[in-house]
């Protein structure tokens, strides 16, 4: 009799475990009736304690389910195959959760990419959705102004005029971001076993880089975090770090190779930055930073322009650079092996060093660029 009891136990435990580790998403959406939607998630397989059944599922009569275990609460994204359809970030919970996606939805982040979600029966993303993001509500509305303002220095036709204005409403950006991860270090503060808050920390890092406001957070929350997070985050801390403002800048001695050994310190400032023949953003930059260039070149100041164009489209790199007159140099990194080597993902990016070869600046806009020299050379 003992026996037997010991084994049901056993088995209303093993039950049990499994219930709570088992989640179910039951979705609904107005976009499609008949498709496929994928379960997304933003960082490395590794770093997910969740196991879905697919990842991909269809889309019957506008209804899907995903099904799996989970560990801990994770944070994800929904795409609809097929359509133009991303959704905000979300975290998915043990249990039963149900979702709505309709196209007329706003982010609840207000600040993120993607199309607004309804979430059921997750905890933890009622915690992000009703706790933490409502405390934006101000910031949001001081980036509309800023936006605003941004969109009205675009229409300006006097030169200076515009410059003068891109400068003021830069300086208001800096000073936005400062309240917004100020907020993040203040919830984790208030919040230390916030499940959360590693997954902000993530997201904050690989927008905006290292931040030392980051590194604090991460600081409150790390005896708390699962260690496969723990792991992650101190890693990519330390790898942001060492682009950061105030670091040597690490590809000193790539960049001293192509030219002189003490090259970088031949001149007060030099710009490094990272660009690729097809991206239009980039080039559109580099048509505003020749003025800057022929301005300030023979004061000390110059550029290095490190290019992360494949084998194939050599040619077309060179083109670009014949056609456009680019009289700074340029270096040649194929396939972007440096520029993946420090992290850099997006392009245009920008790294302003000084002639020790320190980070002063990074993504320096080139009117802002401009009136920093005017000052200091």
């Amino acid at each position: 009799m003992k026996g037997y009891l010991f084994l049901l136990i056993t088995f209303f435990q093993i039950g049990r475990s499994y219930s709570q580790s088992h989640f179910i998403i039951s979705g609904k959406t107005n976009i499609l009736k008949d498709g496929r939607v994928v379960l997304l998630g933003n960082v490395s397989n590794s770093l997910y304690s969740l196991r879905v059944q697919a990842d991909t599922v269809k889309i019957s009569n506008y209804t899907f389910q995903f099904e799996g275990v989970i560990k801990y609460p994770e944070q994800h994204r929904i795409v609809i195959l097929n359509t133009s359809y991303i959704s905000e970030p979300f975290f998915v919970d043990e249990g039963f959760q149900e979702i709505k996606i309709d196209s007329a939805n706003r982010p609840h982040d207000l600040l993120d990419f993607g199309f607004g979600v309804i979430v059921n029966g997750s905890k933890t993303n009622d915690e992000y959705f009703n706790k933490y993001l409502p405390r934006f509500s101000d910031v949001y509305k001081m980036f509309n102004l800023y936006f605003s303002e941004m969109n009205y220095c675009d229409t300006i036709t006097d030169l200076e005029t515009k410059k003068l204005c891109i400068v003021n409403s830069d300086s208001v950006r800096v000073k936005l971001k400062l309240i917004r991860d100020s907020l993040l270090l203040n919830y984790a503060l208030l919040a230390p076993k916030s499940k959360i808050i590693p997954w902000l920390i993530r997201d904050a890092l690989s927008y905006y880089g290292y931040n030392n406001l980051y590194q604090k957070a991460f600081e409150q929350v790390e005896s708390y975090m699962p260690n496969k997070m723990k792991i992650y985050l101190d890693s990519v801390l330390t790898q942001e770090k060492s682009i950061a403002i105030g670091s040597p800048f690490p590809l000193v001695d790539f960049i001293n190779s192509h030219f002189s050994e003490k090259y970088l310190q031949e001149n007060k400032y030099t710009l490094v930055d990272f660009w690729f023949a097809k991206c239009r953003p980039c080039i559109g930059q580099f048509k505003l930073l020749k003025d800057v260039y022929q301005k300030h070149n023979k004061n000390g100041f110059d550029i290095v322009a490190i290019s992360i164009d494949k084998q194939s489209d050599i040619q077309e790199y060179e083109k670009i650079v014949k056609q456009n007159e680019y009289k700074w140099n340029q270096i040649l990194d194929t396939s972007g092996v440096q520029a993946e080597f420090i992290g850099v993902s997006k392009y245009p990016t920008n790294f302003l060093l000084d002639k020790s070869g320190n980070i002063i600046a990074i993504d320096i806009k080139p009117f802002v660029l401009e009136i920093f020299l005017e000052k200091n050379l």
